[in-house]
């Protein structure tokens, strides 16, 4: 879940720095990270992506710009990933803190785009609405982006369908990305006075501020292949929100989806089920001879689904709240190492980059 209300304010001085960002720098004089940036007014979503000595370091962030500074933490732990100052529109210097090993080096961040990215730009909207017009009012707040690929690339309208069916329920014939936010804000605060304005009491004042989020971000943009984070977060009262992400990778060249047929061969279920299964085991430390059922788990062995993501060394996948387990498991995340599966994948498909 990412809550935060952003609000843009340009001093004289504030350089522009917005839309999507594709970044790289070195540290340590040769190790390459990546950010991967949504600017939503003066906040930042992304991910940081380090693949240097074989290792995956790979997080989500959350982030704030400040007049020309900007800082980037991991979601899950706000440890502080990059700070610094923007000092045009395509670099950011600062200080990079490795969250593997806690040095801090200096570097320079630029946006740049090889054969195998590509860039895209950002369709944002940030609004509330009161729900009493007198008085000290409970808000609803909305909050949506869309990414979109540019108008030149081949696969354009492809990748645009995918992300416009996956989270908004459209196609690219009804294709404008202001008109389709608006509309989704307008049915959002209509629902939220239709069922609130006739039963409000000031005693249950919270119960009453509602939030919807539709945001999307970038996991991974390289190798032709683009992995997309598509987040849905709504409050509408009670003890707390539902969020709900859905992993989606697109092969930019073709701009087709990618399945689990496009990267591994044959019979690959069986073995690719065992695989995960027992990585889910040695990552939450449990022993190997016990059955799901007796550790909280809803299912007898954990499934093979379309929501995964993939980067350069590997293949996770992705498991919502209440998904599969009990909500003290939280999100399930997990990641298999391509190295793990190079018996199982496709010599001629969509990873051969590997």
């Amino acid at each position: 879940m990412i809550i935060f209300v952003a609000s843009t304010v340009y001093g004289q001085n504030k350089i522009q720095f917005d839309g999507y960002k594709h970044l790289s720098g070195k540290v340590d004089k040769e190790d390459i990270i990546t950010f991967d940036l949504i600017v939503l007014g003066d906040q930042v979503i992304g991910y940081y992506n380090n693949f240097n000595y074989g290792k995956t370091i790979s997080l989500e962030l959350s982030g704030e710009i400040s007049e020309n500074k900007i800082i980037l933490n991991a979601a899950d732990t706000e440890q502080t990933i990059f700070e610094g100052e923007i000092t045009d529109s395509k670099h950011i210097q600062g200080q990079w803190n490795s969250p593997d090993n806690g040095q801090t080096y200096t570097t320079i961040l630029t946006e740049e785009y090889n054969d195998g990215s590509i860039r895209l730009s950002n369709q944002y909207i940030n609004d509330q609405v009161v729900l009493m017009e007198n008085g000290n009012s409970p808000i609803a707040l909305f909050q949506c982006n869309m990414v979109n690929p540019p108008e030149e690339l081949q696969s354009s309208s492809s990748i645009r369908n995918i992300l416009l069916s996956q989270f908004f329920d459209t196609d690219s014939d009804s294709y404008n990305p202001e008109k389709i936010i608006q509309e989704l804000k307008e049915n959002f605060f209509n629902y939220y006075k239709q069922i609130n304005t006739d039963n409000y009491t000031d005693d249950k004042y919270t119960k009453y501020n509602w939030m919807k989020q539709k945001l999307m971000s970038v996991k991974y943009n390289e190798d032709y292949i683009l992995t997309m984070k598509l987040h849905d977060y709504a409050y509408t009262g009670g003890s707390f929100g539902t969020g709900i992400s859905q992993f989606i990778v697109i092969d930019s060249r073709s701009g087709k989806r990618v399945k689990l047929n496009d990267i591994f061969k044959g019979e690959f279920g069986p073995k690719l089920k065992e695989l995960i299964n027992a990585k889910f085991k040695s990552q939450y430390k449990i022993n190997p001879n016990k059955k799901f059922s007796e550790i909280g788990l809803f299912v007898e062995e954990i499934p093979l689904k379309d929501n995964f993501y993939i980067n350069k060394t590997g293949i996770g996948f992705h498991f919502n709240v209440y998904e599969i387990a009990t909500p003290s498991y939280g999100v399930i995340d997990i990641f298999i190492p391509f190295t793990d599966v190079q018996s199982l994948l496709k010599e001629d498909g969509i990873i051969s980059w590997r």
